[in-house]
């Protein structure tokens, strides 16, 4: 079996994360396995430039309503006629456009649902007077017309919210859905020591870009309700991207500098995770959640707001909390109770490690060379 997975950029998130994990346990398994990128664009140099399996082939799908769609993709194309896969496996919108496009029938192919895609949202009256809905309506007429000039297409959903989404979105002849829970290096994230909560100074962390479905403003009223109940507590924010000014701004107003520190991206979010005594998430969307599981497979309890795909993960009471409305008192509770309940946290601290190790990438790429088999036996 040969295997390519394309990706349309290679900055820092989830589906870049598990792209390298998936490669890597792939080839080491002796499958081979090659990642091309369409963009030149990478924040992730120092984690990919001794990949000999990383290609960078700039390659572009250009739309247009009023004219004809543009498509850049002789060296992609070239790349993938000398390599010969077997599957060819996409993640990220534009990545669908230009594996599509290219139209290589001898594969199979692979759409790795990473989130709920705004393009393939189901057509309304509204649909009609927006502008950039009418642009995804005619995105996803595009690449179902694509899906079935290359003979069909498996989507991968990462969580039950992403299933559902598609579920509801796929015409029934490009219906073909599986649901495969995302994975991490189990390895990389676990604490072999027994983990206990600070009494001087609670420390908790939070990993993620700074955009505003991330919502870390949030955690900063978070972290103000704990200062104001005596609690001496420290935050600290990996992730960067357009929304830091606003909440340094907001840190500053709440004369909280002290006690919360934005970190910008780092390369070891893993040594943060076993400093660290809770982790918080305060995310309004989330299509599965990685992070969680990182942080549990650190031994660290769990205190999150509902993002919807990340209810498959948090056991309530056993892993960690999850609260439904955003209420920064209550979620304060909850780390408090934890705070205060050495019992209880290392309850929760203990199984948590026990449930993340479900989600390594061993057991993850077992069930996915599973789907790739399968599809090659279809007719």
């Amino acid at each position: 079996m040969k295997i390519i997975h394309t990706i349309s950029q290679f900055y820092m998130g989830g589906a870049q994360t598990l792209l390298l994990d998936i490669s890597k346990e792939l080839n080491e398994r002796g499958i081979e396995t090659e990642i091309l990128c369409f963009s030149k664009g990478n924040n992730l140099e120092d984690k990919t430039r001794h990949l000999p399996y990383f290609n960078i082939i700039p390659s572009k799908a250009k739309l247009s309503t009023l004219r004809q769609n543009k498509y850049s993709l002789n060296e992609a194309k070239k790349f993938v006629d000398t390599f010969r896969p077997n599957i060819i496996h996409s993640h990220l919108f534009e990545a669908e456009l230009i594996t599509r496009a290219i139209d290589y029938k001898k594969a199979k192919y692979f759409s790795h649902c990473h989130d709920n895609m705004p393009s393939f949202k189901n057509i309304s009256l509204q649909t009609f007077f927006q502008k950039n809905l009418l642009t995804q309506y005619y995105e996803k007429n595009v690449l179902l017309n694509l899906y079935r000039k290359t003979g069909g297409n498996h989507f991968i959903a990462i969580s039950k919210d992403t299933y559902s989404y598609f579920n509801n979105s796929l015409p029934p002849d490009l219906n073909n859905i599986d649901l495969l829970y995302n994975a991490i290096n189990f390895q990389r994230f676990l604490y072999s020591g027994e983990k206990k909560i600070r009494q001087q100074t609670l420390k908790l962390v939070t990993v993620g870009s700074l955009v505003h479905k991330k919502n870390q403003s949030f955690l900063v009223d978070v972290v103000r309700e704990l200062k104001q109940k005596n609690i001496k507590v420290q935050l600290d924010i990996l992730g960067d991207g357009p929304n830091r000014e606003r909440i340094e701004h907001k840190i500053r107003d709440e004369k909280l500098t002290d006690e919360i520190t934005l970190h910008g991206n780092v390369p070891n979010v893993e040594n943060y995770l076993w400093n660290s005594d809770v982790y918080v998430h305060s995310a309004t969307e989330e299509p599965f959640g990685l992070v969680l599981i990182e942080a549990m497979a650190a031994r660290l309890p769990v205190v999150t707001l509902d993002g919807k795909g990340n209810r498959d993960l948090i056991v309530e009471g056993k892993n960690g909390f999850m609260l439904f409305e955003e209420d920064a008192k209550k979620f304060a509770n909850q780390i408090i109770l934890l705070y205060q309940d050495e019992k209880l946290y290392q309850q929760i601290s203990q199984y948590a490690v026990k449930y993340a190790r479900k989600y390594d990438i061993k057991n993850y790429v077992d069930q996915l060379i599973s789907l790739y088999e399968k599809s090659l036996t279809e007719a």
